[in-house]
C-alpha cells in the first residue's frame, strides 16, 4: 500500500485519520476470506487494531455509539445518526466482494 505523504502527491490526513486508516487496512486483511463476519465483528477487531496505536483515544471520536465507532454493511450506511441504537453496529453479515472491491478500487 502507498504510503500517506507527501511524496507520495498524497494529500495528508491528520495523523489520527492516517491511523484508523491503516489500522481499518489491516483489519480488512486480518478478517478477509473468514465466513460470517459481522458488523460487530468487524468493529470489536478494527478497535482492537486501533486502540495498538500510540496516541490514539480508546474510547473513540465521541459516545454514543459504543467504543465511539460503529461498522455499517450493505444498504444500512445510509443513517441519519451514529448516535442512534439502531445505527449502531450489529449481526448484519458481511459481503466480502462487495466491500473489498469497493475499498481496493478506491486506493488503486
Amino acid at each position: 500500500m502507498k504510503e500517506l505523504s507527501q511524496k507520495n502527491n498524497v494529500i495528508p490526513f491528520n495523523l489520527a485519520r492516517q491511523k484508523a486508516y491503516y489500522s481499518f487496512y489491516r483489519t480488512l486483511k486480518q478478517l478477509y476470506g473468514k465466513n460470517n463476519i459481522t458488523e460487530k465483528d468487524f468493529q470489536n477487531k478494527w478497535y482492537e487494531n486501533l486502540v495498538k496505536e500510540t496516541n490514539i483515544i480508546a474510547d473513540g471520536w465521541y459516545n454514543p455509539p459504543p467504543k465511539g465507532m460503529a461498522v455499517l454493511f450493505g444498504n444500512r450506511i445510509s443513517f441519519d445518526s451514529l448516535r442512534n441504537e439502531e445505527n449502531w453496529s450489529n449481526n448484519t453479515i458481511m459481503n466480502y466482494f462487495y466491500v473489498l472491491n469497493k475499498f481496493f478500487l478506491s486506493i488503486g
